[in-house]
């Protein structure tokens, strides 16, 4: 396999990964009549953003929660491509390229031309009701650095917005900062020089990887960017056999979970977190992580999840 079949198939997965985490957002039951679908300019739709902060450092991981707002007093439809409608633009009001890659078939797809279309690729929103929310990460989408190899992007110190592009939206506006302290800076730059030269020969390999990530959770085991590192760990030995090691991904799961419960990757480790495998003098850490996460406002859909855990940690 040559550089650019490697890079191909890293970025499919990790989209369809991404994809997947959005997937409960877009589903509403879809109409199978023909009847006529009104012009989008008629439709009370409104897509609403949410960030968990305002301020973030320079490659810290921006979560973006989004969803669609019937403000009408009758049922719109709505099709998927609304959820993805959005744009970031920087100080000046210039809008970023979108780097990104979505791996959902439909997405693909032109958005319907005409104001009278199908209403069989629409979905149904009633009166005064919203989409479910979901969340994903920014910088899996804009950004700067070479990681066209489907890696987290980073974006450069400065004031950004987020608006939608078709549709009335909010404006959820963004400071990024470039990181203060000697330990930051160094955990930034780690992550910075991975994202501009992924095919360096430092990270050739997934071992090379791996290890470079390790590494960096090793040095850094507080930072702002850990659970990035945490995450990129994971992902690797989720498509790479040859790395998978269960009780080490089980190690960095629960790492995530105890340490960095509100961190937008917190989600990784409770839906794949293995209970049986958690050492007696961890347990209660990680039980308190977990009611952490579960508090979270970004993570409601996993409380039945959490509570399970719980349950079977406590016994």
């Amino acid at each position: 396999m040559n550089q650019s079949d490697t890079l191909n198939v890293w970025r499919r997965i990790r989209w369809i990964m991404a994809v997947a985490t959005m997937l409960p957002l877009l589903s509403c039951a879809a109409t199978n009549t023909t009847q006529e679908v009104g012009p989008l300019s008629l439709r009370k739709l409104r897509v609403r953003f949410k960030t968990d902060k305002q301020e973030y450092l320079v490659a810290e991981p921006i979560f973006l929660t989004l969803w669609l707002e019937n403000t009408g007093n009758s049922t719109e439809y709505y099709h998927r491509k609304d959820l993805w409608d959005f744009a970031l633009l920087d100080e000046q009001g210039r809008r970023l390229g979108f780097r990104g890659t979505i791996f959902e078939p439909e997405l693909f797809q032109p958005y319907p031309k005409s104001d009278f279309a199908p209403r069989a690729i629409f979905d149904t929103l009633s009166a005064s009701k919203a989409t479910r929310r979901g969340a994903l990460n920014l910088l899996d989408y804009y950004g700067d650095g070479g990681a066209r190899h489907g890696l987290d992007f980073y974006l450069r110190a400065g004031s950004y917005s987020i608006v939608a592009t078709r549709l009335p939206s909010d404006t959820a506006r963004i400071i990024v900062v470039e990181p203060t302290t000697v330990q930051d800076k160094a955990a930034m730059q780690s992550l910075v020089d991975e994202a501009d030269n992924f095919f360096d020969a430092r990270f050739r390999t997934a071992e090379l990887q791996f290890g470079y990530f390790a590494d960096f959770v090793d040095k850094y085991p507080n930072s702002v960017y850990t659970p990035r590192a945490i995450a990129r760990i994971l992902f690797m030995t989720s498509v790479d056999t040859t790395i998978y090691d269960n009780a080490k991904n089980q190690y960095y799961l629960r790492y995530l979970v105890e340490h960095f419960p509100e961190s937008g990757f917190a989600d990784i480790g409770v839906r794949h977190l293995d209970p049986s495998s958690v050492p007696s003098q961890e347990k209660s850490g990680l039980i308190e992580g977990l009611r952490r996460f579960k508090n979270h406002p970004g993570s409601p859909d996993l409380g039945k999840r959490v509570d399970d855990l719980i349950g079977k940690l406590e016994k």
